[in-house]
């Protein structure tokens, strides 16, 4: 199970995004800090962890969509074993040994057809809908983001 956390803990460009957010947070708020008797933490936990809470949650975000579509990783080590499979896994190897075909789609459904176009479609929504469900909950950030540096005064 560890092979899919441990490869994915240091990510190089979510680092440098990181570094690069913080690194625009004008030095005015930190001084002002340093000079209300604030120590190094206190200026890290309560300035300038709040102000990245839209980077966090891009790189949050990244590693989510990263995460559910790894499914190669099961491929080059966890093949063998079934019970460590991700959805991704299970529904590429569908697709790719098309599990289900007009003849046995017949068989189950009586007249229901369902060709290979179908059933890519129908993994496709089963795919995007967990992804879609976390953006909203993260939108708010994404347009904090945006607007922190609009309004100067």
């Amino acid at each position: 199970f560890w092979v899919y956390i441990f490869p994915r803990l240091v990510n190089i460009f979510e680092m440098l995004l990181i570094k690069t957010y913080i690194e625009g947070i004008p030095d005015g708020l930190c001084e002002s800090a340093y000079m209300d008797g604030a120590n190094d933490l206190t200026v890290a936990f309560r300035i300038i962890l709040p102000l990245c809470l839209p980077v966090i949650a891009a790189v949050g975000l990244f590693e989510c969509v990263q995460q559910w579509n790894a499914y190669q990783d099961t491929l080059f080590f966890n093949a063998g074993n079934s019970d460590l499979h991700p959805i991704q896994y299970v529904l590429v190897t569908m697709i790719q040994s098309k599990a289900v075909t007009v003849e046995q789609a017949e068989s189950m459904g009586g007249a229901a057809m369902m060709s290979s176009i179908t059933l890519r479609m129908a993994m496709t929504v089963i795919t995007i809908i967990p992804i879609a469900m976390v953006y909203p909950f993260l939108q708010k950030y994404f347009i904090k983001g945006l607007l922190v540096g609009s309004i100067k005064g």
